[in-house]
């Protein structure tokens, strides 16, 4: 029995921590340390899956894309059936909330979950789109979130240092070394308002992260 709870809540953590910063979908392992093979989705663990996913008070307050959250809830609800499980009136009623919004705004969010000791987390809102005002700088791109964990790997390799970031864009990379506080001094540079190339609305989303 603690088993399987156990299970559960390793399902539960793993999905929520891919949720929350909009991960890959076709990536998304469903049958994490075999938590399926001991108690499968049942109605409880359906339950605690929608509320630290699409109804966490971060997700209310922050949302993430609404097309990621539909596309997560259907495939999560996919698994269900395929796992021969009774799909909890909850799911459904999010998912029909979802696709009831009346278009997808300009701008989310996505939240990195990084554990150093305690857990904390980054909140970085970013466009929907990988272009947009002539600059790829208002998104986070996979680079930096490979880069991210690279560091947190080999975060001694910063220990007392001062490092200083090159186009640092919305921010991911260094605030991830500065979770970790390994980092004695941390600069970031940007574009400066006067360039052409330069959005201030990149210094603005900067400054709210």
């Amino acid at each position: 029995m603690d088993s399987d709870m156990n299970h559960g809540i390793d399902i539960v953590n793993h999905l929520t921590k891919q949720f929350l910063c909009c991960a890959a979908l076709i990536k998304m392992d469903f049958t994490v340390l075999g938590a399926l093979d001991n108690c499968g989705f049942d109605l409880d663990l359906q339950k605690q899956i929608l509320d630290n996913t699409i109804n966490n008070d971060l997700i209310k307050r922050y949302p993430i894309k609404t097309s990621y959250q539909k596309s997560f809830l259907k495939l999560l609800m996919q698994e269900i059936e395929e796992d021969g499980n009774e799909i909890h009136d909850d799911l459904y009623a999010a998912y029909c909330r979802l696709i009831s919004l009346p278009y997808e705004e300009s701008v989310h969010y996505r939240h990195f979950l990084v554990e150093n000791g305690t857990l904390s987390c980054i909140t970085l809102k970013e466009s929907i789109n990988l272009i947009s005002e002539g600059t790829t700088g208002l998104c986070s791109w996979q680079g930096a979130v490979v880069l991210s964990q690279w560091c947190a790997e080999n975060k001694g390799q910063f220990f007392g240092k001062n490092v200083l970031e090159l186009g640092c864009g919305v921010g991911l990379t260094g605030n991830y070394d500065l979770a970790f506080e390994e980092c004695s001094l941390l600069k970031w540079t940007m574009p400066t308002i006067q360039s052409i190339d330069a959005p201030v609305r990149i210094l603005k989303i900067f400054q709210k992260t």
